[in-house]
């Protein structure tokens, strides 16, 4: 694989679980009446995971940088 492939590839994998997450939103109403959770409950969840998927990812993301550079 040519090095432009092998970053858009890289960048794909890497940018994945960010669209995942941000579909959330979409679900948020009818999982509040389904699990009977608040918007603040639901909005904490929302804040837990964004920084528990953004460290690792900036940390992956430095280890491919490297790779490639």
């Amino acid at each position: 694989m040519n090095r432009s492939t092998t970053s858009l590839v890289a960048a794909t994998i890497i940018n994945l679980p960010f669209g995942t997450l941000y579909a959330f939103s979409v679900l948020l109403k009818p999982v509040e009446a389904l699990i009977g959770a608040t918007r603040g409950e639901m909005s904490f969840v929302f804040g837990l995971t964004t920084v528990t998927l953004a460290v690792p990812t900036a940390a992956t993301s430095a280890a491919a940088i490297a790779v490639v550079t």
